[in-house]
């Protein structure tokens, strides 16, 4: 919900597609879309891995910067994102305020 709030607020320029869960996501990139996002942010849930190793599997979206994030981090989380190639794992933020500087320094980090 925070994500779906702020974003146009931070990116009013930028078009940003929101998936429900891993098999959206996936149906999202097979739709035979030509653009690819400058960025994927998965909400760690039960088939993050496996979305995260999909997306590292396919040629053309190999090198897409992914980000995990989670509520309550865990080592061993944030050593299979490592070992599934994820550009970073990162903590949730608890609140709007403390969200608002991270999606803007995605923004900027990854759409330049």
């Amino acid at each position: 919900m925070f994500m779906k709030k702020i974003v146009p607020e931070v990116m009013s320029d930028v078009e940003a597609v929101f998936c429900e869960d891993g098999m959206e996501v996936i149906e999202f990139f097979e739709g035979g879309r030509s653009l690819i996002p400058r960025l994927v942010l998965l909400d760690l849930g039960r088939a993050s891995f496996d979305v995260l190793k999909w997306l590292r599997e396919q040629k053309r979206l190999h090198d897409l910067p992914v980000i995990i994030w989670t509520s309550a981090p865990l080592r061993a989380e944030e050593e299979l994102a490592e070992q599934y190639g994820a550009t970073d794992y990162l903590k949730k933020p608890d609140t709007f305020g403390e969200l608002l500087p991270i999606v803007k320094g995605l923004y900027e980090g990854f759409c330049l």
